[in-house]
């Protein structure tokens, strides 16, 4: 396999928000995302970590009071990084429900596997991580749940609010 200089400095570079995570794990938020009710079992994900960072990519204008050296208060227009969530997930494949005796159900989950150099799959499950600005997951992860809640399954769905502009939410 070519090994080439500037992918190793990207790959040096890469700011990882997982320790023990590499840079090849990254996936694009859009892959986890389900479009359609009907095909959620598809895009079910089992939620590891997840963490709210300033974004390195959007920035937001906000108006700040500063003192001027004449001591006269102003109002000066100042930009700051956006937040994002990363997530840190399994994708699901197969989820199994076992009834047990006194009749409560369990859930029991196949992972994709990680593959090897020549694209076989292994016995370790796949971990991935995923950024997205969207203000409604961000929310949900400061305010609805937290991290003793975790790992659990979830689905990213995409829905539409009446003014037809897409929006991203655990269900």
């Amino acid at each position: 396999m070519e090994k080439r200089l500037g992918k190793v400095i990207k790959n040096r570079r890469a700011n990882i928000p997982f320790k023990g995570m590499r840079y090849d794990q990254k996936r694009p938020f859009t892959d986890i995302v389900c479009k359609n009710a009907e095909r959620e079992d598809d895009f079910k994900i089992m939620l590891l970590d997840y963490a709210i960072e300033d974004s390195k990519v959007e920035t937001e204008d906000y108006f700040a009071e500063v003192t001027g050296s004449d001591g006269v208060v102003r109002q000066e227009r100042k930009t700051r990084p956006k937040k994002c969530l990363v997530i840190r997930y399994k994708r699901i494949i197969r989820t199994v429900v076992q009834t047990a005796v006194d009749g409560e159900e369990h859930e029991s989950y196949t992972f994709e596997k990680e593959k090897d150099k020549d694209g076989n799959p292994t016995v370790k499950d796949a971990e991935y991580y995923s950024y997205t600005g969207s203000t409604i997951m961000i929310d949900q992860a400061d305010k609805d749940f937290s991290k003793e809640d975790l790992p659990c399954p979830t689905v990213v769905m995409e829905q539409v609010n009446k003014m037809n502009k897409k929006f991203y939410k655990f269900t």
